[in-house]
């Protein structure tokens, strides 16, 4: 729930309005705990996903740019991927029936909170309690570890790719795509929403090299096409589609027609 008293929290006074927005987004999608997916490909698809003006690297501005203003939000890392939580959830979100997250907890950071007014600093230590048949010392982060309670060493990016070395063949184009988009859900550690996230990332990333910013219909149609078809089938038709400017019109009803016409190729492939 929103409450009244929202609009005139100073913190949110600084915010732009795509900020606001954002931070809605972020609360009305966080699970019992406060707790959130934060890659850019997520935060596309559950808050902005009708916005052909905002690509990926727009949305990790404005995360990072909204997270710099406000002091009740944490971005931190656990096994590669980026979550966001809210540090006071229970203290404004009272979900009737809690169910108990899904998403790694936070580290402990009650260095950055600071009491309001008429709360006790005793109060914000109330953050993290070992689960069972944990110790509390696996809830700090280990030696050599950074802010994200993992190495800097050992963070896991999808990389920036120059696809446009290989327009001038089709066959290495979606070779390359279709390796890329392998190695992002591979990197994402697991296949499932995760991996669609980075690979969406990664198909966006081909996109605007090839037609131009992607518009939110593409976006979605890939994200849902990742979560449907086999990777090969996808990168096909994405090329595909790419070589031609995005086909008729720049729609996905283009792309969806082309990812048809390949699965119908394999499935007489496999008959004969």
């Amino acid at each position: 729930m929103i409450s009244p008293d929202f609009w005139k929290d100073p913190d949110i006074r600084n915010l732009t309005r795509d900020e606001r927005l954002l931070f809605i987004g972020c609360f009305s999608n966080a699970d019992d705990e406060g707790r959130l997916l934060a890659h850019p490909a997520h935060l596309k698809a559950a808050i902005f996903m009708y916005d052909n003006d905002l690509g990926l690297d727009d949305i990790k501005q404005l995360r990072g740019s909204m997270l710099s203003k406000l002091k009740n939000l944490l971005l931190y890392e656990n096994a590669g991927e980026e979550y966001l939580a809210f540090l006071k959830w229970s203290k404004h979100q009272k979900p009737s029936h809690p169910r108990p997250s899904d998403l790694p907890a936070p580290p402990q950071f009650t260095e950055t909170l600071q009491p309001e007014e008429g709360e006790t600093p005793e109060q914000l230590t109330e953050t993290l309690q070992p689960k069972e048949g944990e110790t509390p010392e696996a809830l700090a982060p280990s030696q050599g570890e950074g802010r994200f309670g993992q190495s800097s060493q050992g963070k896991v990016s999808i990389g920036k790719y120059d696809f446009r070395k290989f327009f001038n063949s089709e066959s290495d184009l979606t070779d390359f795509l279709t390796t890329k988009l392998t190695e992002s859900i591979s990197a994402a550690g697991q296949a499932g929403a995760r991996g669609e996230q980075w690979a969406i990332a990664m198909l966006e990333q081909f996109w605007n090299q090839a037609v131009g910013k992607m518009p939110a219909q593409i976006f979605m149609g890939g994200l849902n096409a990742l979560k449907k078809y086999p990777v090969p089938v996808v990168a096909r038709a994405f090329v595909k589609a790419g070589r031609y400017h995005g086909g008729k019109h720049g729609k996905w009803k283009y792309i969806q027609t082309i990812i048809d016409e390949e699965m119908e190729k394999g499935r007489l492939h496999r008959e004969n």
